[in-house]
């Protein structure tokens, strides 16, 4: 589960999907996937997505401008969710880490956007449990 701290709601949502590793010739690589739902600001945003390791410590970090979109229809309510809008741009999220030997493991993730100039959200925290899977080596594909 996500926690705020107090100055401005993000623009949107961010939610932890999964976690895979793909064996490539450059070594092991990492994918943390999420998505964004919940779209608050359909103008363009700046999306700041921090990993954290155990101690708080940020493992990797990105920044990443998201374009204008536009709510193109509704997903359904179902009796545990309420009914979710859909886009028309992908919601997908992607972090890359090449894994090295005295790497710190991170377990959290944490996020604040930036819409127009000085609209800058709060720092919102999750964690990184669920779903982990390996991807076949890179030459298999």
């Amino acid at each position: 589960m996500t926690s705020f701290t107090s100055m401005a709601l993000p623009c949107l949502d961010i939610q932890y999907l999964k976690t895979t590793s793909q064996n490539t010739s450059s070594g092991l690589i990492t994918h943390f996937w999420f998505q964004w739902i919940n779209r608050r600001q359909l103008g363009p945003v700046t999306l700041r997505l921090d990993l954290l390791d155990a101690g708080g410590k940020i493992v990797l970090t990105s920044r990443t401008k998201l374009p204008k979109a536009t709510v193109t229809g509704y997903e359904p309510a179902t009796a545990t969710e309420p009914a979710l809008p859909l886009y028309d741009c992908t919601t997908a999220l992607s972090l890359e880490q090449l894994v090295e030997d005295d790497q710190r493991p991170p377990t959290a993730f944490r996020y604040t956007t930036q819409s127009g100039a000085y609209k800058k959200s709060d720092v919102v925290v999750g964690s990184l449990d669920g779903y982990y899977e390996a991807e076949p080596l890179e030459e298999e594909l």
